[in-house]
């Protein structure tokens, strides 16, 4: 083999083994941001909606177990009227866990003479009840 012939065979090795350019990872790398920015824009309301339901949820379960605390009947029964300390129902057994809102805001109970209750959530407004204690 003539010492042309290993210098094309190598010339010829090295071209086809090229990579990307620079200029080809940068537009794949934009491409991805794109994505990346469309994908968080059409989720964040998503989560948004989750978080508020999961609030609600919460709260609705608050009025559900005080509404099995004081249909027991006892003396002294813990009136919530002003507070955001649910460790009461988690003390009489009725809750494993103080519920909490998951987008961090805080809970403070409001009874009305109807019968009503309100819940209000410092972050997804207020949830009401009626005729929540008969």
């Amino acid at each position: 083999m003539s010492q042309r012939t290993i210098e094309k065979r190598v010339y010829d090795m090295k071209r086809s083994n090229k990579g990307f350019t620079l200029i080809e990872m940068i537009i794949v790398l934009a491409v991805l941001a794109i994505l990346a920015t469309v994908a968080v824009l059409v989720f964040m309301p998503r989560i948004e909606t989750v978080e508020k339901e999961q609030c609600r949820t919460s709260r609705h379960t608050c009025v559900r177990v005080y509404k099995m605390y004081t249909a027991t009947g006892e003396e002294g029964l813990f009136d919530p009227v002003g507070t955001d300390d649910f460790t009461f129902l988690v003390d009489a057994g009725l809750l494993e866990i103080v519920p909490e809102c998951v987008g961090g805001g805080s809970y403070e109970w409001q009874l009305t003479d109807e019968g009503e209750v309100t819940i209000h959530c410092s972050v997804h407004g207020d949830l009401t009840l009626g005729k929540a204690f008969e």
